[in-house]
């Protein structure tokens, strides 16, 4: 019998026959390939071939025997996908995508500037400040609101103007002018005096009044 077989023996003679892992017909054994032939091997495993047998190894991405293989959750491990990134598990993998708010430049997540972009939602009266992952509105001056939307200020219901002059609103602002027959002196709307002009005719008085 062949070195890799077993011998039986029978009345009046015996048999060879080979042993586990070996094929032939006793006399002559050669190694049988269970990877090519069958194997039990996990289908998330990888067959290798030894001489009389053969071993199971899980693939990359799984745990186990090699007749049993489960998925690793690499999620698990902190700190896998960096900053700024959240770690999705998928079979024998994980893939780390950016958080809203980043982009990935040279397998890092980095902050979007939203302002400079012009991918802001502002409101064109509003001034858009970027920050960690994201933005901020704020109305300018002269306007109210979240800064989303932003509506005009009437000023002139506060009466800001000085006396004697009115008030003009406009938007985002307001101005002040001196109301007829006054006009602005360092700041304030001071009268007229009229009569510098000599507006009446002969033989007349002329005499100044308010405005």
């Amino acid at each position: 019998c062949h070195l890799e077989s077993s011998c039986q023996n029978t009345v009046g003679s015996y048999s060879c026959a080979c042993n586990e892992g070996f094929v032939g017909d006793g006399n002559s054994c050669e190694d049988e390939n269970e990877c090519v032939t069958g194997d039990n091997c996990h289908a998330k495993a990888t067959c290798s071939n030894t001489y009389g047998s053969y071993v199971c190894s899980c693939n990359v991405g799984f745990e186990g025997d090699g007749k049993s293989c489960q998925d690793i959750n690499e999620c698990a491990q902190e700190g896998i996908c960096g900053i700024n990134s959240s770690c999705s598990n998928t079979q024998g993998s994980f893939d780390c995508v950016c958080l809203s708010g980043y982009r990935k430049v040279n397998n890092q997540c980095v902050d979007i500037d939203e302002c400079v972009q012009n991918i802001d939602s502002c409101h064109v009266n509003a001034q858009c400040q970027n920050t960690p992952g994201s933005y901020t509105c704020a109305c300018l001056d002269g306007f109210a609101g979240n800064g989303y939307n932003c509506e005009d200020v009437d000023e002139c219901v506060d009466s800001p103007c000085s006396a004697n002059s009115s008030c003009v609103n406009l938007i985002g602002s307001y101005t002040c002018s001196c109301n007829d027959g006054f006009n602005k002196s360092n700041g304030i709307c001071e009268d007229s005096n009229e009569c510098l002009e000599n507006p009446c005719g002969q033989n007349s008085r002329c005499e100044n009044i308010p405005g």
